[in-house]
């Protein structure tokens, strides 16, 4: 299916702010993600309706803090509660990026749902596998705080996008194996499931135009950047390669069409079934890794958010 011009032109646009903004260090790819986001993503985004927003701080055992925002509908119904990861390929990204609260404003709102959403650790400066251990102690501190942010500790779901994607579903592995804390869904949108690169969906590059020889290299370059030397095949660096994958919540993998990580979504669905675990492939025709978010005025991002929100609902 042919991409919305509205994708085309925002890719487009940021292709060539990356190709003419040279950068050097973390520091200086993450001022210009921001920059991208604020410029061409945020005005995609359709304007959310209120909700209350604040910043709450999380103890992490043998590590720093982690600041968590907490996204509370103004409905007196909420019920549920999401524990959200966002994406930046572990290295940028943030509840900071104005793309980002928007779009955990409008679901809280729109579903009625309590949306807990850490500001985890970026590589290199703070690599694998800090940011699983915030995520573990925010979902203990979820579910210990419970009342006071007004969920039910039995309706607890979690989530992420790409990268995000990856930490929610590392921690619903992780919280199988551990503690066993009621998670009553993943919802696990264009997720990266192999740290190694191996199911890239590399037609895509070509279809885009991108040189595919370069996406596997690339790939490993960001893997090693998070991982820090940690084995990639690691099923708390890549879930896919998890042994078990059984007992987990029920999960809800949506992958984008025109995305060179569709192949990592399709295939940790696939391997979540096989392994009995209920999981559904939602597949989102026309749409590109990035363009989730452009709610706007794309068909497909308002589709994509609209299942969200239902099964935030649910």
């Amino acid at each position: 299916m042919p991409l919305d011009p509205i994708i085309t032109e925002a890719d487009t646009r940021a292709y060539a702010l990356m190709s003419s903004t040279p950068v050097s260090s973390p520091t200086e790819q993450r001022a210009l993600a921001l920059r991208i986001d604020e410029e061409i993503v945020l005005p995609l985004v359709a304007s959310p309706p209120p909700v209350d927003v604040r910043t709450e701080t999380v103890p992490v055992p043998g590590r720093d803090d982690v600041t968590v925002h907490v996204y509370t509908p103004e409905s007196e119904s909420a019920a549920g509660g999401y524990l959200f990861f966002f994406g930046g390929a572990f290295r940028q990204g943030g509840l900071h990026f104005p793309s980002v609260d928007a779009v955990l404003r409008s679901r809280a709102a729109k579903a009625g749902t309590v949306i807990v959403a850490p500001d985890y650790a970026l590589a290199p400066e703070e690599p694998y596998p800090i940011a699983l251990a915030q995520a573990a102690a925010v979902l203990h501190w979820m579910t210990e705080q419970a009342d006071a942010l007004g969920i039910d500790p039995a309706a607890v779901s979690i989530g992420g996008m790409s990268a995000g994607g990856d930490i929610a579903a590392v921690l619903a592995l992780m919280n199988r194996d551990g503690d066993g804390i009621p998670i009553r869904r993943q919802i696990l949108e264009v997720p990266v499931s192999d740290l190694t690169g191996g199911h890239l969906s590399l037609e895509v590059a070509r279809d885009l135009g991108l040189d595919e020889s370069t996406m596997v290299p690339m790939m490993r370059e960001l893997a090693d950047n998070y991982l820090a030397g940690a084995d990639p095949t690691a099923p708390t660096a890549s879930p896919l390669f998890a042994p078990d994958l059984s007992g987990l919540p029920d999960a809800h993998v949506l992958v984008a069409e025109v995305d060179v990580f569709r192949g990592d979504g399709e295939a940790y669905a696939a391997a979540l079934q096989e392994h009995g675990t209920p999981a559904t492939l939602h597949h989102f025709t026309g749409m590109t890794h990035g363009s989730l978010a452009y709610t706007k005025d794309v068909a497909g991002a308002q589709e994509w958010e609209r299942t969200v929100v239902d099964l935030l609902r649910g």
